[in-house]
């Protein structure tokens, strides 16, 4: 084992699996555990919020609680255990028909999305600059305006579209984030 510092705490759960898949003792499992994530590759995030990773040298899957910064179980290699039978290895085999049609099937889900986020991302922001223009209109006005009365509420109108403009950017930078991150998990599953 290394002499490195432990990044990871591990449950119970997973010091079972990798006693029961590996045959390490409990005293050196936080350690081979910890050595398992440092060579593991990010595969996704679960709807729970734990990530999941892949150790190829291990064949397995590790799945992880960031927040507690815990290893929560493995998902076991090929020929052990009855939980996935060896799917993790048949996902990730280039030769494998199952793997080159999962390959075209998230290659034309990043196309799709790549696709739905510019629609709308160009939609939000054509929504702002029109809000623009009519804060630009609203403004001259004010201008030729000779009643303070007029021009306070030309001013007050002005206000509430600057808002509806800050809100309109915040949704689309909002957009661009979820877009960058889904784009990102479907790469690395794609190019794994």
């Amino acid at each position: 084992m290394t002499t490195k510092k432990m990044k990871y705490g591990v449950t119970t759960h997973a010091v079972e699996r990798i006693r029961q898949y590996f045959d390490v003792k409990e005293y050196d499992a936080q350690a081979e555990l910890n050595d398992m994530m440092r060579r593991a590759k990010y595969v996704h995030t679960q709807p729970d919020g734990r990530l999941v990773y892949k150790d190829d040298v291990k064949d397995v899957m590790i799945v992880v609680s960031e927040t507690d910064k815990k290893i929560i179980t493995l998902l076991p290699p090929k020929g052990k255990g009855d939980d996935n039978g060896g799917v993790v290895r048949a996902i990730h085999d280039k030769t494998n028909e199952f793997s080159k049609g999962l390959q075209t099937v998230l290659n034309r889900e990043l196309r799709k999305s790549e696709r739905l986020f510019t629609r709308e991302f160009r939609k939000i922001t054509e929504e702002i600059a029109v809000i623009g223009l009519e804060v630009a209109k609203l403004n001259l006005n004010k201008a030729r305006a000779r009643s303070p009365i007029t021009q306070q509420q030309i001013a007050d109108k002005v206000g509430e579209l600057n808002r509806e403009i800050e809100r309109k950017a915040d949704e689309r930078k909002t957009l661009k984030k979820k877009y960058v991150e889904m784009s990102d998990g479907l790469k690395r599953l794609i190019s794994e």
